[in-house]
């Protein structure tokens, strides 16, 4: 019987301590910090990053030297050295119902900063909320600039003209501007969603069913395999492909037909499918979209 007592004790500590943070309002918020390594220029609408496609190839972050090292389009270097803001001055943004995401600040000592063409007054890198993309925005400091605060109830940037948006990795080989070669079997583009962006992965076409992995994966092929983000990209990579090529689109029903199992492969909306057989036309490609 004492035994029981003893166990039921320390049962009822553990509940209580692990809910004691929510009852006394003391959930802590998130912190996120720019990660070392290689960025690239993220498409959006945002004239700031429409530019920057065209100047930068890519961004590689040295937290160990503090610098910020940007290859151009004409494979020069722009370097700038940054320092980083104490942690009790990372703003809050992306606000739950419990917490906030604290977004960590790195300050550009160049001042302007100068990138090509582009021209930044108090310059600052941001990594921006929420957590997941990952994704660090170049700006100016909010005092100076109209790209509007950072934090508050939004993210790094309230105005998308005036911030240069980038994502982890290298220039894929889309944006190269290497011509695709010519396929007797002709392509094979698949499609899904993941938060507010549309993937596409554009594949060499084959007799059999290719696997979700297969389409969805990091893993490289023998034959042609260019995964993009957003329509533009897809525009881009379509653009290198042969005057006659055919390409096969197919939606989770048709996918399902020919024994693949989708998962979340499906066609986007009907006016984004327009938009790009409107490219393809220009381009004279033969694309066939199969619901």
């Amino acid at each position: 019987m004492q035994r029981t007592k003893i166990v039921l004790s320390i049962t009822l500590v553990a509940l209580i301590g692990s809910i004691s943070p929510i009852l006394t309002g003391c959930v802590p918020d998130r912190w996120i910090s720019v990660k070392p390594g290689e960025y690239t220029v993220i498409h959006s609408g945002g004239t700031a990053s429409q530019i920057a496609r065209r100047e930068i190839q890519k961004l590689e972050v040295d937290r160990d030297k503090r610098v910020l090292v940007f290859t151009l389009a004409d494979s020069s270097k722009a370097v700038a050295s940054f320092t980083a803001r104490d942690r009790a001055e990372w703003p809050p943004g992306c606000p739950s119902n419990i917490n906030s995401t604290r977004m960590e600040v790195l300050n550009i000592i160049e001042d302007p900063l100068r990138i090509g063409a582009m021209t930044f007054s108090n310059p600052i890198l941001v990594r921006d909320c929420p957590p997941e993309p990952m994704q660090v925005v170049l700006r100016e400091d909010a005092s100076q600039s109209s790209g509007g605060a950072i934090g508050g109830s939004g993210g790094a940037c309230d105005h998308a003209n005036e911030c240069v948006f980038f994502e982890p990795g290298v220039p894929s080989s889309s944006s190269l501007n290497t011509p695709i070669p010519r396929s007797m079997k002709g392509y094979e583009l698949y499609s899904w969603r993941a938060g507010q962006e549309w993937y596409f992965t554009l594949m060499t076409g084959t007799n059999r069913v290719k696997t979700y992995e297969e389409v969805t994966s990091d893993e490289k092929s023998m034959d042609v395999k260019l995964t993009v983000r957003g329509i533009e990209e897809l525009k881009i990579t379509l653009g290198q492909l042969p005057a006659g090529t055919h390409i096969i689109w197919r939606g989770s029903q048709a996918l399902d037909r020919i024994g693949m199992q989708p998962s979340d492969l499906m066609l986007p909306p009907r006016r984004v499918i327009e938009e790009i057989e409107a490219h393809c036309n220009e381009a004279g490609i033969q694309l066939e979209v199969v619901h």
